[in-house]
Formats: structure tokens, sequence, C-alpha cells
């Protein structure tokens, strides 16, 4: 079992890592690809899977199929039909150099994606048994020499989750360290060891840790479902063409709200105070102490959430990012199967477009199926007749003409905006965006705070002042819960210009027990918009982000930084990516100026845009040669929802107004 829990965590989540160490003096190129933008008209690329008996039907032509969006008639103008050579031997394949390589490769809609997910939590010894001979079966037979592939597990953070071609490293590790199932042993990392603490599961004959208890079952369901929509969110930033999730479990089950748990957290909200050291804590706990608060911290979460409802929304942002789930059964055919569990990989088959692998002692054919069905693809091209610039979701239909042949195929794409368009323009490409109608400046906020990442382990924020680029990393809540970062990390931003130039490099620190910081490059006479390469490094590891920064400075004032810290108003307060509050936290909003102002005013707005009567004071906040302004807000009578705050400037004749959505959570 060690050696298990040890490979899992540890060997998964560098396993492609040690295949990307094979050095090549060639890589493959990827195809010259059509414009993004051609006279205000979006390029899309469809791949499309026509099967028939379940395999894809081959020999098509492009006045074979018919393409629609939104229900509208769309002229395909470019057409390719793709199918990857099987049984490729390893000599024939290149792995990519770095991480960033092996994303430009994906970038390659000609490649195939397939990643490998092991639901540790939701199966047993017996059933990572089973799967050997299936999955080593089916990188042999499916994974092209062009095709990328990667493993993922519910411990695996996403920023490790790299994409190779070499097949010798998965052969030898699936086949070598099979017991990866881990459903029976409780306590595997100190939330889950925390919760069976506090709240211990009946006594079983197999041992103390044997039994779930019920808030280590639905801890396991959000853990789960966390780590599949940060997978979705990465698959969907890596590539528009279609992605393939293989998720080797024995099901899981899906939990609605369960309020009756709240009786047994208890009243009240999470203590929050300093340590000896002066540090502030939350909950009270010391190291190697049991907090009851914290038990109750982490109970009063789990027994509000609906994991029926998540799923859905899962299979949802799956089916918009053109993520196929193909989930195994490693049970087998089992007479005492729970229905509902094997009706959920069914959901999640059906709802993305792949193939349930269920209730069979045949995993190997149900495997075949699914390389059947993913064996080639035909690659739709057209610029949509849909001009507006909106940033909408806008659904894909495609039909074929041919008799008995059912086809999916990407379900849409989300439109480009404005502000899109104006970087690219910023960048060099000379478009010019046509008009569209713009939306009010709180339903703009609202969507930026939208754009956050659920299940992410690190949150991003930049901002351009007059003389500087201010860049906030901030590791995300529940990895500093499963001690990831517990001794801090050193940050590192380098700033690049449009034209590629190399603006500089910042570094900061997050001490231990804290989640943020902010770095801060000097941006000098440069013009936006920005490029920055972040890294977070710590002891177990290291997160890799890249984000744009465009220009937000006017005549008075550049965008908000966002900090946190407690309703105190004299405790200190850190910088902020995630802008999403707890009811006892205090919010900070600072706004750097260009010059000295005159007037200044803040509001608190609902979601709607209507003024709340609680009451906000913005202050000068300048410190020599960064004249700024700042508002706080206290969240203890809010409750949960999203808000806005209104900042309103003015200097002489000139007025503008700021808006900054934040969500209060709990």
């Amino acid at each position: 079992m060690r050696r298990s829990a040890g490979w899992t965590t540890g060997a998964v989540a560098i396993l492609l890592g040690v295949a990307g160490q094979h050095l090549f003096s060639q890589t493959p190129q990827a195809p010259q690809r059509p414009p993004v933008f051609r006279a205000g008209a979006t390029y899309v690329t469809v791949d499309a899977y026509p099967r028939r008996d379940g395999k894809v039907v081959e020999g098509l032509s492009a006045t074979d199929f018919q393409v629609f969006e939104d229900g509208k008639p769309q002229a395909v103008e470019n057409f390719d039909f793709i199918k990857s050579p099987p049984f490729a031997v390893d000599a024939e394949r290149r792995d990519p150099n770095t991480k960033e390589e092996g994303d430009r490769w994906a970038d390659d809609p000609r490649v195939r994606v397939f990643v490998i997910y092991l639901d540790t939590v939701h199966t047993k010894f017996t059933g990572s048994h089973e799967a050997r001979r299936p999955l080593t079966d089916f990188v042999r037979r499916v994974i092209g020499p062009m095709d990328l592939f990667g493993v993922m597990t519910p411990e695996t953070p996403v920023s490790q989750l790299l994409f190779g071609r070499r097949l010798d490293t998965i052969e030898t590790e699936l086949a070598g360290y099979w017991a990866w199932g881990e459903n029976e042993v409780v306590g595997r990392d100190p939330v889950e060891k925390l919760l069976n603490d506090c709240y211990p599961p009946p006594p079983s004959q197999f041992g103390p840790n044997s039994v779930q208890s019920i808030p280590v079952r639905r801890y396991r369901q959000r853990k789960l479902l966390d780590s599949l929509d940060a997978l979705v969110t990465r698959l969907a930033v890596l590539r528009d063409q279609r992605k393939h999730v293989l998720i080797a479990t024995q099901g899981f089950p899906l939990d609605g709200e369960m309020p009756s748990l709240l009786a047994a957290a208890g009243p009240g909200a999470p203590a929050i105070g300093a340590d000896p050291s002066g540090k502030l804590t939350i909950g009270g706990r010391r190291d190697g102490e049991v907090s009851r608060t914290d038990c109750a911290t982490q109970l009063r979460e789990l027994a509000v959430i609906d994991f029926r409802q998540r799923f859905r929304d899962l299979l949802g942002a799956a089916s918009r990012a053109n993520v196929s789930f193909h989930p195994i059964d490693l049970s087998g055919l089992d007479p005492d199967s729970v229905f509902g569990r094997i009706q959920t990989l069914r959901e999640m088959a059906e709802n993305t477009g792949g193939v349930a692998v269920v209730n069979t002692n045949d995993l190997v054919a149900g495997v075949r199926r699914i390389a059947d069905e993913t064996a080639a693809f035909y690659l739709l091209g057209y610029y949509s007749t849909n001009q507006k610039l909106d940033g909408k979701f806008r659904r894909i239909e495609v039909k074929v003409t041919q008799p008995k042949v059912a086809i999916s195929a990407r379900r849409g794409y989300y439109s480009p905006t404005e502000e899109m368009m104006r970087a690219s323009e910023a960048a060099g490409s000379g478009v010019t965006p046509p008009a569209s109608p713009t939306k009010a400046p709180t339903e703009l906020a609202l969507d930026a705070l939208g754009r956050l990442r659920a299940g992410a382990e690190l949150f991003t924020y930049a901002v351009a002042t007059p003389g500087e680029i201010d860049v906030v990393a901030e590791i995300a809540a529940n990895e500093v819960e499963l001690g990831r970062w517990k001794t801090g990390a050193e940050v590192t931003a380098t700033v690049t210009a449009a034209d590629g130039a190399v603006i500089g490099t910042g570094t900061a620190k997050i001490d231990a027990g804290w989640r943020s910081a902010i770095v801060r490059v000097p941006r000098g006479a440069t013009k936006g918009p920005w490029r920055v390469a972040l890294r977070v490094a710590g002891p177990n590891g290291a997160i890799d982000e890249r984000l744009d920064v465009v220009d937000g400075m006017k005549a008075l004032l550049g965008d908000a930084v966002a900090y946190r810290g407690t309703s105190s108003p004299r405790a200190p307060v850190r910088p902020v990516a995630d802008f999403q509050y707890r009811r006892t936290e205090r919010v900070r909003l600072e706004w750097a100026s260009a010059q000295p102002l005159e007037t200044m005013s803040a509001r608190l707005l609902d979601r709607k845009g209507e003024p709340l009567a609680i009451p906000l004071t913005a202050i000068d906040a300048s410190v020599p040669d960064r004249p700024a302004v700042s508002v706080d807000v206290m969240l203890t009578p809010l409750t949960d929802g999203t808000y806005v705050v209104e900042l309103t400037v003015g200097r002489g004749a000139q007025t503008e107004k700021r808006y900054v959505a934040i969500k209060v959570v709990r």
C-alpha cells in the first residue's frame, strides 16, 4: 500500500516528465493554419467523428457534411481526413523537450490528445490490477507517433500534467505499479485525515480505517470533481479540437446537499486570531493538533455542496471545451453493482461524445471500442457568418448526408471579444474590429469574476500602473490546506513586450503560512499589451502560468489591485488574485493614479447594479512618487453572493468610474 500511494502521488505526476527528458535534434512542425480573423470573421475548426457500427466512416468528402452555427448554415472552406497509423514503435516517437513545447505541439489540429485519468479515490486494489492489460493495450494500439498523451490522478496538480509521445515509461509503470487503487485506505492527505479523526467511520472487521465515513466520502467526491474541473479547464486552454480523457474507475456516488451534517458541524464561523509568532491563523490549528474548529469548517463546506449539480456543470463545461470522457468501469460484470454508479459513468460518455465501458468482464474489448471510435476523424474549417464580438457561446451542429451514420463533433465555441481584437491589433495584426454593442460596466466586472477557474491550483492577476507591471500570484486555499505549500514559495515574474523583447524580471516570496505575493516589474516607457511568464516554486515542485496584460491606465486611474485581511482595520492585508472572500474577511481595493485626485467616492452595488445601503469610503492612499486611492469593504453584513464596488474620481473637469466584482462564498 505504501508503494502504491507513493507511486500514485509522485511517479504519475512526473511520469511524462521522465519521458520528456529524451532529447532529439528534430521536432515535428505544425502545419500552416488559417488566420483567426478575416475581414471581421472568426475562423472555426470542427473535428467530426462520423461512425457506422462503432467505427469511423472513411471516404467522405466535404459535400457530405453540413455545418450549422446557432442554427445557421456555414460554408465549409477547409476539409481534411486525419488517421493516425497504429502500432508505431517507440523509436519513431519524439517527445517534447519542455512542457511549453508539448503544449505547442498539441495546438496542431491534426494531432490527437489523450489523457489517462486514474481515479485513485474510488478504485480498489483489485480494480487497479484489472486496469493493467486494457490500458496497456490501449496505448499500444491507439497512440500514434504524432499523438500526445498524459497521465493524471486526483492527487496530481493539473500544472504537472505533461504531454509526451514515447510509451516505454507508461507501459513500465502500469505493469510494475498496478496497485494504485486506494479506495480502502483512509486518511491519505491532511484534510482526509482530519475528517477521519473528527468523524470516524463505524467499526469494521477489516480495521478502523477501511470504511469511509460520510464526510470522507463527500470530501473524495469534491476532490475528484475539483480535479476533473481543473483538467477540463487546462484542456480547454490547450486547444479547440477534441481532447479524449479515459477515466479508469470503479464509479463514484453523487450526493446532493446534506443539511443534516450542519448539525454535526455546529454553529458559528471559524475562529480567527494570531499565533504565538504573530501570524494570522484561521481555525486555531497548530502543528500536530486536530482542531474541532477546522473539522467543523470542513464539514460545513462539504454539507452544502450539491454534487449532482456540480457533476452536471462539469459535463456542460467538458462539452463546451470539446473534451470527451471515456469512463472504464473496473468493477467488471458485478450483479451487486449499484445502478446509479453505472448510470453516472454512462452520463459522462453520453453528454460528452465519449464511449462508456461498463458492466463487462472483457475490458480489453471495451477499450478497443474506444480505440475504434477515436481512430480517425474529419477536420472541417469555416468562417463564421456571425461577426458580432460578444464573447458568447455559439453552438455547432454537424450533419452527414450519408444514411445510417451517427456523428459526434465539436459542440460549440466562445466568440472573440472586442478586448481580444484590440489586443490582437496592438500586437501587430492590423485588424480593426467592427462596432458592436458594449455591456454595462457592472456586467463586464462580473464577467471577469466568472472567468475564475474552479479547482485551480494557482490564481494569477496583473495590472499596468504608470511605471510598473504589478503581478499577483495566489495559491488556492485547498492547496494550502493539503500542506503542499506550507513552507511558502518563491515567485518570479518575467515581462515581455508585444514584440517579444524582455522588459524585466521581478521576484517576491510567499511566506510560510500565507498564500500570496505581489511582484512589481518596472515597464519604463513601453506600451502594452505585455506577456507575463510567472513561476511559483517550492519544495514540492513548481507551477508555471502565462498571462497577458493590457494597459488599463486612463487619464486618471488604472486597474485595481485587490487585497484581503481580517475584519480588524489594523490587521495586515495580502494581495489577491482569487476574488473570493469569506464573510469574516475584509476587502481592500487600491487603484494607481496617473495624477493627484481632487474628488473620490465609492458605492457597493448588487449584481444588478443597484446600490446597497452599506457605506464605503474612498481615501487617498498615495505614497511618494505613487499616487493612489483605496477602498475598504467589510463583508460581515453581506450574504453569500457577488457584489460590485464602484469608484468615482475626479480632477478638474475630468471624471472616471471604475468597477471591481467580488464574491462572498461563506
